[in-house]
């Protein structure tokens, strides 16, 4: 789990660098999507049999293994680069956007199941309806999301 955690955060720490670049909208979107989902129903399903290991990641998170604080900062600091460009509104509250959209994938990904609901569909649908709320106005100059 703390491996899958500091890869996922990896990751994510590359999305500031894509300012500027395609989509606000399919950065957000490439950047959830690669959050790892296929072994985390068995991840839980270990997690609640063996109730001990719960504590033993909680004390690596604090100890400062990467986890979703990290991936939820970095997507932060990319609504951040791209409202410094103005990509993204100057109002908008761009910590608040990326703690919403960190915690909606984060729920999906827990609802992840082998033919379940489309994972990737439903990440696309959070982050647009996001993004769209994001977007400056005509009269702001602004551009896609």
């Amino acid at each position: 789990a703390i491996e899958q955690a500091r890869r996922a955060a990896e990751g994510a720490e590359r999305l500031p660098s894509r300012a500027g670049m395609g989509t606000v909208a399919g950065n957000l979107t490439e950047a959830a999507l690669a959050l790892p989902v296929s072994n985390l129903p068995a991840l839980a399903s270990l997690m609640a049999s063996k109730p001990a290991l719960a504590p033993r990641v909680r004390q690596a998170l604090d100890d400062g293994a990467p986890g979703l604080d990290e991936i939820e900062k970095a997507f932060g600091n990319y609504l951040s680069a791209e409202q410094a460009i103005g990509r993204v509104a100057a109002d908008v509250d761009t910590e608040a956007f990326a703690l919403a959209l960190v915690s909606a994938v984060h729920r999906l990904l827990h609802r992840y199941s082998p033919g379940g609901p489309d994972h990737a569909e439903r990440v696309r649908r959070v982050v647009t309806a996001l993004a769209t709320r994001m977007t400056p106005s005509d009269s702001q100059g602004g551009g896609t999301p």
